[in-house]
């Protein structure tokens, strides 16, 4: 908006709408703008001013504009996704008309009619993003919906499975969480990774469920340095099921090392006292002769940085167990490795 006064009279006016990339933001700009078109005016120290705007026709067409950019944060909203992460140039013509079925189904609770769907999980394309959904039916076999299974709500719709040695799919007891994939979780947005400890404390009576929440852990590090954008929602996340689990095995390795390379990732790194937590812990893990007290000695050489001890404590693991460390996302703090790093490769 240009305004162009003479001894405090308003001489000339222009006004230009230039679309931003995210949603949330380009709502506000059309909002001012559409606030604009209909008072004519604007007030500065004081004064009020009046100008021209563009014709109605224009008007109307930002409206429709705006009404669909509405549609589709309500849908964010109602999926959890940080609008944020969202940019709009890269949401093509064929995902938008997607997203009005999903619209259509998650906000409105529209049955979809298709003749050819079937039960099945889906990914939804969000720009660069994924949506993971499911596809259920409803009532007659012509109707289906679409239903987000990280949604708390939704946790007792679905049961997980197994293949055993035989081939035979069989039920299992986890959560939504241990069903996607660690090379996918960074990729998608409707995590509510806000509930996640809630959902693992819903099974916490299964003799499992701690190895569960563990490994989910290392997933949601493993997504931390795969996406740098969303590093600090998946640390926190990680943090906070982690947590969870210390508060129940305080005494467990992989608890107290998951807690160190989480900080570990933080800004501000490791403090003096925690590096002499980590030397501390190293030695008890030496003394044990426990199962696994190589891996754990060697990672607790990663979070203390020293490169030669790091190769020195690597040389002396096995095949297996070196293959087993490579493994965990501690290896990306060693010097020369991170998913990040593999994925450019």
């Amino acid at each position: 908006m240009r305004l162009v006064f003479d001894e405090q009279r308003l001489q000339s006016s222009s006004v230009n709408l230039s679309f931003v990339d995210n949603p949330a933001d380009r709502a506000k700009d059309i909002d001012f703008f559409l606030n604009l078109a209909e008072t004519r005016s604007i007030e500065l120290n004081g004064g009020r001013y009046t100008f021209e705007m563009p014709k109605t026709k224009d008007v109307r067409e930002l409206h429709a504009v705006r009404r669909n950019l509405g549609r589709l944060i309500s849908l964010l909203e109602t999926l959890h996704v940080d609008i944020t992460l969202v940019s709009l140039a890269e949401i093509d013509n064929a995902q938008h008309e997607r997203l009005r079925y999903l619209y259509a189904s998650l906000v409105q609770d529209k049955p979809i009619q298709s003749d050819d769907a079937s039960t099945a999980q889906v990914y939804e394309q969000l720009g660069r993003w994924r949506l993971q959904l499911f596809v259920l039916p409803v009532g007659d076999s012509a109707s289906w919906k679409f239903v987000d299974p990280f949604d708390p709500e939704n946790r007792r719709q679905f049961r997980l499975f197994s293949v055993d040695e035989e081939g035979t799919s069989v039920p299992i007891r986890g959560t939504v969480y241990d069903a996607i994939k660690r090379e996918d979780l960074h990729h998608v947005v409707n995590l509510h990774l806000d509930s996640i400890v809630d959902a693992y404390r819903t099974i916490a009576e299964l003799p499992e469920t701690f190895t569960l929440a563990n490994q989910c852990v290392l997933k949601l590090i493993h997504a931390a340095d795969a996406e740098p954008v969303r590093r600090v929602e998946f640390l926190d996340a990680a943090e906070a099921l982690n947590d969870w689990l210390f508060e129940g095995e305080p005494e467990s390795v992989p608890n107290v090392l998951n807690r160190f390379q989480i900080r570990a990732r933080r800004p501000d790194g490791l403090s003096a006292a925690e590096r002499d937590e980590i030397r501390s812990l190293r030695r008890r893990v030496i003394r044990s002769g426990a199962t696994g007290a190589a891996v754990y000695e060697t990672g607790c050489a990663i979070l203390l940085g020293d490169a030669d001890d790091i190769s020195e404590c690597a040389a002396r693991l096995t095949p297996t167990e070196l293959e087993e460390l490579q493994g965990y996302p501690i290896w990306n703090l060693a010097p020369g490795h991170s998913d990040a790093d593999e994925q450019q490769a």
